[in-house]
């Protein structure tokens, strides 16, 4: 589960690490994008894992709209949905913003022919990227199982140089240290202890910092991607949970950043409005974090 975690965290520094052009990027950026019964669709956050032969794919946008693959022995191909076969590649788009209990999925019926799902163009797995194209029909099956009438057409999707974690490609983990931390979230003020970690997967450095307020009835995470001058990336990532059992998430601006990776040093101030998974609630979060300064 750390490992998928710090794979979503370095997407996201990849993501704004395009922005950067001092960022030392390998030969070609990376992107993610399709088009919904017409209209073009780009993931603002992709992330692929390749372990015990199965290549996991998904792409988000920030209104909870993902596309998710799973395709079983990758290699250069068109693989094919098959109703036939008990293992097959698989493909699912969810729209929380229309369908909060159903998903859009390739259905079969008696006697149909196989659907190409997934067509992948060039994978490396010595350098743990790949490319792709996809385009299909989905229909609308809801969380009992049941088929809705919806359905909705995938068009010109392509997916370019994404890079993947993998049995052999794991991030580099650095244990950092423990120190201090106080936010207001919600208008409640809170302290509690924080620790980070450095991660590093190929030309990528992040920083994973973790806080739990003195209750441990909230936790809340940061990701901060790294350029080459120690410093943070255009955006970060944030995650909050608790005590109300939601999880809220979004990007925040960090400033009076100080980091000393040998002395395992590191503060900075931040401040988000994090909103839920349906983004129906927003939250203002601000605080500190002091970490053997």
């Amino acid at each position: 589960m750390k490992i998928l975690k710090y794979l979503f965290l370095l997407s996201i520094g990849f993501a704004s690490c395009q922005k950067e052009e001092s960022f030392e990027l390998p030969e070609e950026k990376g992107g993610f994008s399709m088009k919904i019964d017409g209209t073009l669709w780009n993931a603002e956050n992709a992330q692929a894992d390749y372990r015990q032969s199965i290549l996991s794919i998904i792409g988000t946008t920030n209104d909870g709209k993902s596309i998710v693959f799973m395709i079983k022995d990758p290699k250069v191909g068109t693989f094919y949905s098959n109703p036939e076969l008990s293992i097959d590649p698989s493909v699912a788009f969810n729209d929380p913003t229309a369908y909060s209990d159903a998903s859009f999925l390739i259905t079969h019926e008696e006697g149909d022919a196989a659907v190409p799902v997934l067509e992948i163009t060039e994978i490396d797995f010595e350098k743990g990227f790949f490319s792709a194209t996809f385009a299909f029909d989905l229909q609308l099956v809801t969380i009992n199982g049941g088929n809705g009438n919806a359905g909705v057409s995938i068009t010109e999707g392509k997916i370019t140089k994404l890079y993947f974690g993998s049995d052999n490609t794991i991030p580099d983990v650095e244990e950092g240290a423990t120190g201090a931390s106080n936010w207001s979230f919600d208008g409640v003020n809170r302290s509690g202890d924080a620790e980070f970690e450095v991660v590093t997967y190929q030309a990528y450095k992040a920083i994973s910092i973790t806080m739990v307020d003195d209750q441990r009835a909230q936790q809340i995470t940061i990701g901060i991607a790294l350029n080459n001058a120690q410093q943070p990336q255009s955006s970060s990532v944030i995650a909050v949970s608790g005590p109300d059992n939601q999880v809220y998430t979004g990007f925040t601006g960090v400033s009076d950043f100080s980091f000393d990776e040998n002395a395992k040093k590191l503060k900075f101030k931040f401040s988000a409005d994090v909103t839920d998974a349906g983004n129906a609630i927003t939250k203002r979060i601000t605080g500190e974090v002091n970490i053997g300064y």
